[in-house]
């Protein structure tokens, strides 16, 4: 082997590599703005579960505990459970159960608040949230709350393998209840 076929083969052996280097490096800002919205990763064997979307807007929420507002709320300790029933057969169910829960609410708050003629680009679960937000009827905070909530629901209800853990399912549908009481409030 003669040192120009030995240069020859060093090139081809780095060129893919060098090929996906660059490619990360062009395109590193979009595809790291792609890791929140994993929910499951799986490769060979290693599979891992991305629950932090939830965890996020728990620690974000400035909503009451869900706890306090399950012994003094009955009514909304038999949703609350109702839905945890649902976790451990149907997670995809139980989060889209919480969500109509607090899709239902904000819908009555905005026509409560806009009165009965709401345009229907109001009733959309994207525009209740602006719609909320804009009359300063809900918190910023409470905005970002409801806005995770809605984009977890579009996953579960829209990605092939939708995968949490029971321990994220309950802490979405806590979320959910305790934004739901919020919203009644109003």
């Amino acid at each position: 082997m003669g040192i120009l076929d030995f240069i020859v083969s060093v090139l081809g052996a780095l060129a893919w590599p060098t090929a996906v280097l660059i490619i990360f490096a062009l395109c590193r800002k979009p595809l790291l703005a792609l890791i929140p919205l994993i929910s499951r990763i799986k490769f060979r064997d290693l599979e891992l579960e991305i629950t932090n979307k939830i965890e996020e807007a728990k620690k974000a929420s400035t909503l009451p505990s869900t706890a306090a507002l399950l012994a003094s709320r009955p009514d909304i300790a038999g949703e609350a459970d109702r839905l945890y029933s649902l976790i451990s057969h149907s997670p995809r169910s139980a989060i889209m159960e919480a969500w109509r829960l607090v899709e239902t609410t904000g819908n009555r708050v905005v026509a409560k608040h806009l009165g009965p003629e709401v345009p229907p680009h109001l009733r959309s679960p994207f525009s209740i949230g602006e719609a909320l937000r804009s009359r300063e009827l809900i918190s910023v905070e409470q905005y970002k709350t409801l806005t995770e909530l809605r984009r977890i629901r579009n996953e579960a209800v829209h990605a092939p393998e939708f995968v949490l853990s029971p321990e994220a399912v309950k802490d979405y549908v806590d979320l959910a209840v305790s934004l739901k009481s919020e919203l009644e409030k109003l």
